[in-house]
């Protein structure tokens, strides 16, 4: 710390010839070096500050000098104080900003995942960010990110354009294979629904339109269990019996599959959010219900009910399939744990 009492005491008169020096080296170096927040208040400070220094020109008087000392000390802080609330608003309109788009990237789906992870890097350090430097630095590593998010995206849409021809070109070897003769695959000999393959196959022109709708998988509950102790034909009745209600409650706009093991799968031609669509799904679905299936020597009462899932349908197929598979495989695990 410089201490400049030895000028306000001296009674030398060309002390107040340096003291004007110092005050003046001081007064146009805090105007120099002051963080630029908001420019235009910026602007205003080191104005204010040439006020205050052409005073001090004007005015050799110790007396004076350390008035204007003082008012440029006051119209420091009053700039710190409106830099740092600055500093905050951007913070927060930042944050807010990363906040949305964190999410909007959460659903591009695979590959997001690294850049969502270091958006939310990105805003939790801007809760910490106390100047200016830091919100710039945290800018520039917001616009990386960007970059990397489009290029991400660019990725993607070749992919998807690629993966879109390959699956016009077997939609349209499947028709002309039917045409010639090869006929439809056979249907579920236990239900008589098409099967997966024909799923699969809906799934991709569904992919191809405009509109192309959701998937709800149906996993019809304690078949597995039923079939070990009470034989295949029993589960089959089960499967039967929901199927049939499962029927009447969709509309016949849907198409309903045999899936794989105990679970259909519907093609929903619907529009708008899934959130919506699962609402939907959940008022009309079938509930709890108790048949009694014939058995060799005996009848039997059983509660017959389903888990199930939306899937939004979307290119590529397999990355759909995938997340179905997954979750059948996912609850299969935990019913037999």
């Amino acid at each position: 710390m410089i201490s400049l009492r030895k000028f306000w005491t001296a009674d030398d008169p060309a002390n107040d010839v340096d003291m004007r020096r110092v005050v003046r080296l001081l007064m146009q170096g805090i105007a120099l070096h002051a963080v630029e927040g908001d420019p235009a208040d910026h602007q205003k400070f080191r104005q204010d500050i040439q006020k205050l220094l052409d005073e001090v020109e004007a005015s050799p008087s110790t007396a004076k000098l350390l008035v204007s000392t003082g008012s440029t000390l006051k119209t420091l802080e009053d700039y710190n104080q409106r830099t740092t609330r600055y500093v905050h608003m951007q913070g927060a309109e930042l944050q807010h900003m990363i906040a949305m788009l964190t999410r909007t990237v959460a659903e591009l789906g695979a590959g997001s995942q690294n850049a969502v992870g270091r958006l939310r890097e990105i805003e939790t350090k801007l809760e910490t960010a106390s100047v200016i430097e830091d919100v710039r630095v945290l800018k520039i590593r917001m616009e990386e990110c960007l970059h990397g998010i489009r290029q991400e995206a660019e990725r993607q849409k070749l992919d998807s354009a690629r993966t879109t021809a390959a699956l016009k070109q077997e939609v349209q070897s499947t028709q002309d294979r039917i045409r010639e003769g090869g006929g439809a695959p056979a249907p579920d000999p236990a239900t008589g629904l098409r099967a997966r393959v024909a799923a699969v196959a809906a799934m991709g022109e569904a992919a191809l339109s405009p509109n192309p709708g959701y998937a709800a998988l149906f996993i019809v509950d304690r078949v597995p269990l039923i079939n070990a102790r009470l034989g295949y034909a029993a589960g089959d009745q089960m499967l039967k019996f929901y199927l049939e209600e499962l029927h009447s409650k969709l509309p016949s706009t849907d198409q309903l599959f045999r899936w794989s093991g105990p679970a259909f799968l519907a093609l929903l031609d619907r529009k708008g959010q899934i959130a919506k669509v699962r609402e939907q799904l959940g008022v009309t679905a079938p509930k709890k219900l108790e048949r009694t299936i014939d058995l060799p020597n005996r009848t039997a009462l059983v509660s017959i009910s389903a888990t199930w899932a939306v899937f939004p349908i979307m290119l590529p197929i397999e990355e759909v399939i995938n997340q179905i598979d997954k979750f059948m495989s996912s609850h299969v695990s935990q019913t037999e744990g």
